[in-house]
C-alpha cells in the first residue's frame, strides 16, 4: 500500500511537471502574453491544458497503470495543476508585465547602486509605463475585451456589468481593512 502511494505521487509530480510545461509552452508559442485579453486568454488555455491532461492520465491509467487514479484523483489533480500555474503565473509573470513597483526596482538596479532622487524615479516610471507602454490603453482595451467597459463616440464609459465588478473589488478590499481602495467610490 506504501509503495502506490509513493507511485501516485512521484506521477502527479511528473504530470505536474509534464502539464506545466505544456502550459507554458502553449503559452509562449500562442503568444498570449501579447493577447489584449491576457487574462481571459492564459485562463481558458489553462483550463484546455488542464482538462487535457486529465484525460490522458485517464488513458495512461486504465492502459498502464493498473487504475491506481480514480476520479477523485484526477479531480484533485485538475485543481492542483489549474491552481499552481494560475497563482504561479499571477504572482510573477502577470504582475511583471504591469507594475510599477517592478519598473521602479529595474530602474534602481540599472543605476549601478548610484543613488537617484524621488523625481527621477518619479519621471522615470512615468515615461516607461504610461508613455512607453501605454499603460492607460493597454488597460482599456483589457477592460472593453472583458465588458467592463465600452468607447462611445465622446469617449470610454463604465458598464453595468464594470459597476457590479468593481462594487464587488470594493467590498472585498474593504473587508481585508486596505489602507488603499481605489475601488471605492
Amino acid at each position: 500500500m506504501r509503495n502506490r502511494t509513493i507511485l501516485k505521487l512521484i506521477l502527479f509530480l511528473i504530470f505536474l511537471l509534464l502539464g506545466t510545461f505544456v502550459y507554458v509552452f502553449s503559452f509562449r508559442h500562442l503568444e498570449i502574453g501579447s493577447n489584449k485579453s491576457l487574462l481571459v486568454g492564459e485562463i481558458t488555455l489553462l483550463f484546455l491544458v488542464c482538462i487535457a491532461f486529465v484525460y490522458l492520465i485517464k488513458i495512461v491509467n486504465a492502459k498502464y497503470l493498473k487504475k491506481i487514479f480514480n476520479y477523485q484523483d484526477l479531480i484533485i489533480y485538475f485543481l492542483i495543476l489549474f491552481f499552481f500555474n494560475y497563482n504561479f503565473y499571477g504572482f510573477i509573470p502577470f504582475n511583471v508585465s504591469r507594475s510599477n513597483t517592478v519598473i521602479i526596482m529595474n530602474y534602481l538596479n540599472s543605476q549601478n547602486s548610484v543613488p537617484v532622487t524621488k523625481d527621477s524615479i518619479l519621471e522615470h516610471t512615468n515615461n516607461a509605463y504610461f508613455y512607453e507602454y501605454d499603460a492607460i490603453q493597454k488597460r482599456l482595451e483589457e477592460q472593453i475585451a472583458i465588458g467592463n467597459v465600452i468607447k462611445s463616440d465622446k469617449g470610454y464609459v463604465i458598464t453595468k456589468r464594470g459597476e457590479l465588478i468593481l462594487n464587488i473589488f470594493s467590498k472585498i478590499t474593504d473587508l481585508y481593512n486596505m489602507d488603499q481602495n481605489f475601488a471605492r467610490k
